[in-house]
């Protein structure tokens, strides 16, 4: 949460999880929780990269996914 903010997320103002997975990825993974915990307050970002434990690779958007197949649905079927 404390983090992500250039990328639309905005702590406990909202957001939205494809951003955070976007977050995940460009910032090379997520601490466990042991290494930052999770306090349910804004913060300023503390994020130590040797405490990584999960990294995102790729993430996939479903919603605009569905919106795809069903505009070639429409071109393919009519």
């Amino acid at each position: 949460m404390d983090c992500a903010g250039p990328f639309n997320n905005f702590g406990c103002q909202g957001g939205l999880p494809s951003q955070a997975f976007e977050y995940i990825k460009y910032n090379g993974g997520l601490e466990t929780e042991e290494a930052y915990p999770y306090t349910g307050e804004n913060g300023v970002c503390k994020y130590t990269a040797e405490n990584v434990a999960v990294q995102v690779i790729d993430s996939v958007n479903i919603t605009l996914v569905i919106k795809q197949i069903d505009r070639f649905l429409l071109d393919v079927c009519g």
